[in-house]
């Protein structure tokens, strides 16, 4: 992939308790989120907006986040590396 092609790094979230028909997928700003019960969708749009605003309080980029201070805001919102993977498309 060319330089100026690549491809910016995203939050992902994918809910795998959702047993009715609706399905649930939402993006926005830095995220895609997929899947899940009405609840669960929402609360992976809380933590996402939340790690959104974290990255404007510092006044970073997705792309600009090493690997420690993406689990530094993690742990700030409350989350556990357990439920959040750090898989960006470049080398930190």
């Amino acid at each position: 992939m060319s330089e100026n092609k690549k491809q910016k790094p995203m939050l992902w979230g994918l809910g795998l308790d959702g047993e009715t028909p609706h399905q649930y997928i939402t993006k926005g700003e830095n995220f895609h989120l997929v899947g899940g019960t009405q609840k669960t969708h929402e609360h992976m749009l809380e933590n996402v907006m939340e790690f959104n605003h974290l990255l404007k309080k510092y006044g970073k980029q997705m792309e600009d986040l090493s690997r420690d201070e993406y689990y530094k805001i993690v742990e700030e919102i409350g989350g556990r590396r357990v439920h959040w993977g750090y898989f960006f498309p470049h080398n930190r």
